[in-house]
C-alpha cells in the first residue's frame, strides 16, 4: 500500500478534517453545501439528513426507572445501570 505524503494543511471549518491548504477553498465550498454541523452535538451530518439526525440524536428519553431524561444520543445505557431499576430477589424468582 503506497503512503500519500501531504503537504501543509488547514481545517475545514465545515467537517473539521484536515485539508491540503492548496486544495481547502474548494473543499469548503463543497462540503459546507453538502454538510451541516450539528450546533447540538458537534457531529457533521448531511444536509440532506438534518432533520433526521436532530429528530433521532435529539430526541428526549426518559428512563422506565427514575425522573432521569436525556437526549438519544446520550441517554445510552443508563436503564441497564439504574438505580432504580427492579432487580432479581435472592429469595424468589
Amino acid at each position: 500500500m503506497a503512503e500519500t505524503v501531504l503537504g501543509e494543511t488547514k481545517l475545514c471549518s465545515t467537517c473539521e478534517r484536515a485539508i491540503e491548504v492548496s486544495k481547502i477553498r474548494m473543499h469548503e465550498i463543497g462540503c459546507a453545501r453538502s454538510n451541516y454541523k450539528c450546533k447540538i452535538c458537534g457531529e457533521v451530518v448531511a444536509k440532506a439528513d438534518q432533520e433526521e439526525h436532530e429528530a433521532q440524536a435529539h430526541k428526549p428519553v426518559k428512563c422506565r426507572f427514575c425522573p432521569y431524561t436525556a437526549p438519544a444520543a446520550t441517554f445510552g445505557k443508563h436503564e441497564e445501570k439504574c438505580e432504580l431499576r427492579p432487580k432479581q430477589c435472592r429469595w424468589c424468582d
